[in-house]
Formats: C-alpha cells, structure tokens, sequence
C-alpha cells in the first residue's frame, strides 16, 4: 500500500510505483514522517521487529555519519574563527604598542618643558608681587 508521504505540510507523492513506504523506528518519532524505502536500498522491506531494528540502526548510521561531519565541518570554522581573531587581536595590540611606546619616548620632553613652564609662571608671579 503506497500512499503520499506528508512532511512539513507538503505533499510527496510516490517516487516509483513499486516503492514501499516503511516507518523507521528513531527517525519516525524524531521526525513524525515516513521515510520511502526502495527494494535494494538498505536491502530489503523491513517486515519483523529485528529488520525494522536493522533498518533504523542503519538510518542512525547515516545519522551519526552526517553529525560527525557536521561536527567536523563546525570545529574547522570555529578554529579558523579563533585563528582570525588572534590575528586582529595582534594588529591591535601592535598597533597600542606603538602608541605607547610614542607616548613613552615623548614623556622626558613633556616633562622638561612643565618644568620650564613651572619655572616661568614663578618668575612672572615674582614680578607682579614686585610691583
């Protein structure tokens, strides 16, 4: 008995008409759907307990292959993000570095001049009490 397979609202109609539908345990409750099954694609139709528990061991199979790649495909573009953000971490740090060291190299100079400005406002203020 073939009928058309309904999942998230849309309707699939029978691929070839000696397709037989199978519920596969696991996946028909973590998805609420039918899943077609050929002759020849996992072997045969399941019919007793044990086949069904074969085919929905070898759906999980392919499951747990797709999450592992997945998994993989995730931890590459995490590592190249982190390696990323390294990069722009260093720039910025290079780049404070910089400023500071410049700051640094002038602080003497400033220093110096406050000094000498220091000097000079007493002599002024020495003046006006003067007069």
């Amino acid at each position: 008995v073939t009928e058309p397979v309904s999942y998230q609202n849309q309707s699939f109609e029978d691929p070839e008409p000696e397709a037989t539908y199978v519920k596969v345990v696991g996946l028909a409750e973590l998805d609420g759907f039918e899943q077609p099954y050929s002759p020849g694609q996992l072997g045969h139709v399941a019919t007793s307990r044990d086949e069904e528990s074969q085919a929905a061991s070898a759906w999980m199979g392919i499951v747990r292959k797709e999450l592992a790649e997945l998994d993989e495909r995730l931890s590459r573009h995490l590592l190249r993000l982190q390696q990323q953000n390294e990069r722009v971490l260093e720039v910025v740090v290079q780049s404070l570095e910089g400023k500071v060291a410049e700051v640094m190299s002038k602080q003497p100079m400033t220093e110096w001049r406050l000094s000498e400005l220091t000097a000079s406002l007493k002599g002024l203020q020495e003046q006006m009490e003067l007069q």
